[in-house]
């Protein structure tokens, strides 16, 4: 699940950077080894329950917003498995206007790809 490590690890640096804490500064907030954050922030390594919940209380942030998905954060390469999850995750995100529109064109592709 390396593209979630880098996902939270993203949205960490961006939170972190927009709250003007260095790393050493968070770690000591949430009581962490500082290398063990760059890691994270890196996704590099992955966190616990706890200091998720840590991260997200010292940024001021929700949980969703750590593991918010956009356009600017996706990892240049996924697994298959990966990109039906992050689809998924995106789909669920649309309105029923916007998920009906995105059917039919998920059909029409699929009709103008066949053999």
């Amino acid at each position: 699940m390396a593209y979630l490590e880098q996902i939270i690890g993203n949205n960490l640096k961006k939170y972190r950077k927009a709250r003007d804490l260095t790393l050493e500064k968070l770690a000591e907030k949430i009581d962490i080894n500082y290398q063990n954050l760059s890691k994270i922030e890196n996704g590099k390594g992955f966190l616990t329950a706890e200091t998720f919940e840590k991260l997200c209380e010292a940024l001021m942030i929700t949980p969703a917003q750590l593991v918010d998905i956009d356009s600017n954060n996706l990892p240049e390469k996924i697994n298959q498995d990966g990109i039906k999850l992050l689809l998924l995750q995106l789909i669920r995100t649309l309105d029923d206007n916007k998920s009906q529109a995105l059917y039919k064109l998920i059909l029409a592709f699929l009709e103008a790809i066949k053999d």
